[in-house]
């Protein structure tokens, strides 16, 4: 835990307020940073566990299969509370901050039943996207702006997550960086 306190010590060290972004983009620091801990002590224990190498405090904890049931959570907090901090930023009234969380739910409904291949398909067509963005950056309405800053990052996660975070942790597990037991 110690990275997700560790950013919060962001808030200490910048002197930002306490008001109601200033709490939500803490709470989107501290979920976001806690998602990538347990990402990450997942994949380590697993890899731990299955060569059997030294283990590490909490070791089973995170090895085990029941651990999915504790990232899922979390990510969908960090994603409700990064749509709050997007609309509350932008200033975007409430029917169209409702559009947009139902949006990001049935985008994550989508993006955690697709496969890797289609997430991977979806990332080589990403130059679309992005013109896509830019174009609507250019539109200058703060709706537009706000629901592709969450859709976009929405998408962003899910594929860092399942898929890039995966290809690192194989490829440095892969390599002798833990002693045999």
């Amino acid at each position: 835990m110690a990275y997700p306190l560790r950013s919060l010590t962001i808030f200490y060290g910048l002197e930002i307020p306490l008001n109601q972004t200033g709490l939500l983009v803490l709470l989107s620091i501290f979920l976001y940073s806690t998602y990538m801990v347990i990402q990450w002590r997942k994949n380590e224990s697993l890899f731990i566990s299955k060569n059997n190498l030294t283990p590490k405090p909490c070791l089973e904890f995170f090895s085990n299969s029941r651990i999915n049931f504790l990232i899922f959570p979390v990510l969908l907090t960090f994603l409700f509370v990064f749509i709050s901090l997007v609309t509350s930023l932008a200033k975007i009234d409430t029917n169209n901050t409702l559009l947009i969380y139902l949006l990001v739910v049935f985008l994550t409904l989508i993006l955690s039943l697709s496969n890797k291949y289609i997430l991977n398909k979806i990332t080589a067509q990403s130059h679309n996207i992005i013109i896509a963005f830019l174009f609507i950056v250019l539109t200058l309405d703060r709706f537009l702006i706000a629901l592709a800053i969450t859709l976009i990052s929405t998408f962003i996660i899910f594929w860092y997550h399942r898929i890039y975070v995966e290809k690192f942790a194989s490829n440095y597990f892969n390599k002798i960086r833990y002693d045999k037991t």
